[in-house]
């Protein structure tokens, strides 16, 4: 569902992303794939499991992992920002 989303946004560049509740970051994968131009990326995720996991399946990308509770209001800007449902 998210890459059909990503399809409608044109002429846009994407160099920064955040993803608030990112799981094990399959989100990210689908950003990345859309917007090849995507710098960094900060993915937010309470569950530490998620964490740990999305750290292996997405070691060496432009990714930072933070394990958070809430949403911490000390973020940089970000291009684009996803939101889970799920948090």
């Amino acid at each position: 569902a998210l890459g059909r989303v990503l399809q409608e946004v044109k002429e846009v560049s994407i160099g920064s992303y955040l993803e608030v509740g990112a799981g094990p970051g399959g989100g990210w994968e689908v950003v990345a794939h859309r917007f090849p131009e995507l710098e960094r990326s900060t993915l937010l995720e309470r569950d530490p499991m998620f964490v740990e996991l999305g750290k292996k399946r997405l070691q060496g990308k432009p990714v930072v992992w933070r394990e958070v509770e809430g949403v911490p209001t000390n973020l940089d800007k970000h291009d684009l920002v996803l939101f889970s449902y799920a948090w």
